[in-house]
């Protein structure tokens, strides 16, 4: 198996007990959502981005 940034990015995210990322997907960030899924981290799709900056502050607080 070949390592991508997603993947990178989802090791590192995991070991600082990331549980939550919040975006809009799409295929230009397709590597970045499989690795953030490979490391248990659960990505919630939205449809504004400002409703996932509001989703992320209030799971943070």
């Amino acid at each position: 198996m070949s390592i991508n940034g997603g993947h990178l990015i989802g090791k590192y995210l995991a070991k600082r007990g990331i549980q939550f990322a919040y975006g809009i997907s799409g295929g230009h960030i397709e590597a970045l959502l499989d690795g953030l899924q490979q490391y248990g981290i659960r990505s919630i799709d939205v449809r504004h981005e400002q409703a996932a900056v509001m989703m992320a502050h209030a799971t943070a607080v």
